[in-house]
């Protein structure tokens, strides 16, 4: 008994999380089910949370909920960690007591990469980068973001968004509704852009692009709502199997293959195609050559002139692009949006099984469904509450394959139960492209959905 409380005492991270396992696991389709672990990272949101944190973690869980494996990170991380193939991780970081060289409020420090055992084995400091991606290319470099002002006469031709919402400074604050930064209204307003810049591992920059200048105001127009201080704003940027790089835009409601443009897709202000995007996020390619996107919905209920509608309401959805016809060839949303709406961060990824992973980011809700819209594993994190949001909230998830993980013994996994009946459905559209009836499919397309706080197992497949 002594021996089991030393235990305890000596790692209660991992304690806690089994506790919250064992008291909260719920079973569904073990046969259906990705073998594997899921890598997630708790989001910080409100400056209270921030200020004082000398670290963070990231959480590797196996199909049951428990933590099997935790990295702790010097410093407060901008949003998310990504594992590599080797068991280390990469992540940006901020530290709230040093100056800011670029007043906006994703902007980070220094990314780094942090092996099994959470030692800094590589780092990148540049103050001008922003934080919501960076990608480890199959070279061995790492592609990073980082920011330049535009010139005022390129900047006067930037269509969209909200007047006056140009960068104006800001200055530190209180304030623990917002990132604790606040606007100085007495300065110039000004536009910056991104700049993609591909980093060796000794720091050197052998590749650039300036986005600005593969943009064209007449078609890039930034979306109604959304701030002027960033043109484009990327939360995401991945390498592609032909070593150019796919981008979603957030304030410019569109997804992107670079090396120049080479193909967009939902923009309907300046680029109108036969589907709209709307705020989305993590775009991957998938070996087919398709493109998987989530699609937040934050203004599906906005007209092109930037007029708001709330019939219908907003919704999230993971949907799958055909990039050769601008075809939606599946989608996954629910009847009812409240049942499964981010309106900001969240991911989708296509596991080797045919599944997708989603990541209802505002909420912390990682669940797996079938091609047919089946949940066949839920989880949600318990980790990161963020009093401001009201929730915890998970800006990206990934599905690890054990062979990833050497460091760990492959588990054991073990299933309960769920006595839960199907809620909402999904949307799959017929032969000629159209979303079917809600109504007539209902009874086809089951989804488990819950309530209330909890964890959730997938047992591994038998």
């Amino acid at each position: 008994m002594k021996r089991i409380y030393n235990y305890l005492k000596k790692d209660a991270v991992l304690t806690i999380s089994w506790v919250l396992a064992i008291i909260s696991m719920l079973f569904i389709k073990p046969d259906k089910a990705y073998a594997g672990y899921t890598l997630f990272t708790p989001m910080m949101i409100t400056r209270r949370q921030m200020e004082g944190q000398t670290e963070s973690k990231v959480y590797l869980i196996d199909m049951n909920g428990r933590i099997v494996h935790y990295w702790t990170v010097p410093g407060v991380i901008k949003l998310h960690a990504e594992l590599l193939e080797n068991g280390h991780i990469i992540c940006a970081v901020d530290d709230l007591n040093r100056p800011k060289t670029v007043t906006l409020a994703f902007s980070i420090h220094s990314i780094l990469e942090l092996d099994w055992d959470s030692n800094i084995v590589w780092r990148y400091d540049n103050e001008l980068m922003d934080c919501h991606d960076r990608c480890r290319l199959r070279n061995g470099n790492t592609l990073i973001q980082r920011y330049e002002r535009i010139a005022p006469a390129l900047q006067a031709k930037v269509q969209g968004g909200e007047p006056g919402t140009e960068n104006k400074g800001i200055t530190k604050n209180d304030s623990e509704d917002d990132f604790g930064w606040r606007l100085d209204d007495t300065s110039e307003g000004v536009m910056y852009t991104l700049v993609l810049e591909e980093i060796t591992p000794a720091g050197d920059v052998v590749w650039s692009m300036n986005l600005s200048e593969a943009l064209d105001p007449e078609i890039d127009i930034i979306t109604p709502l959304c701030g002027r201080e960033l043109w484009p704003g990327l939360n995401a940027i991945e390498e592609m199997p032909d070593g150019n790089i796919i981008s979603t835009s957030y304030n410019l409601s569109t997804v992107f293959i670079w090396d120049t443009v080479k193909w967009r897709f939902g923009n309907s202000h300046g680029n109108p195609t036969k589907h709209r995007v709307s705020f989305p996020h993590d775009p991957t390619v998938l070996p087919n050559g398709h493109i998987m996107v989530f699609d937040n919905g934050r203004f599906h209920s906005a007209d092109p002139d930037g007029s708001i509608n709330f019939f219908p309401p907003d919704f999230s959805r993971a949907i799958e692009i055909d990039p050769e016809t601008n075809d939606i060839v599946w989608e996954y949303r629910a009847e009812n949006p409240v049942d499964f709406y981010s309106t900001y961060i969240s991911s989708t990824r296509r596991l080797p099984n045919g599944n997708t992973l989603i990541d209802e980011g505002a909420t912390s809700r990682i669940f797996e469904v079938t091609p047919m819209g089946e949940i066949v594993w839920e989880y949600r994190s318990p980790y990161g509450y963020a009093p401001a949001m009201k929730a915890n909230t998970t800006y990206r998830a990934y599905a690890v394959p054990y062979e990833w993980v050497p460091q760990l013994k492959k588990p054991v996994e073990t299933p309960v139960t769920a006595p839960v009946e199907p809620k909402t459905f999904i949307m799959l559209p017929d032969d000629k492209g159209n979303i079917p009836n809600f109504r007539t499919t209902l009874d086809k397309r089951p989804v488990v959905q819950f309530d209330e706080p909890w964890v959730v197992s997938r047992p591994a497949k038998r």
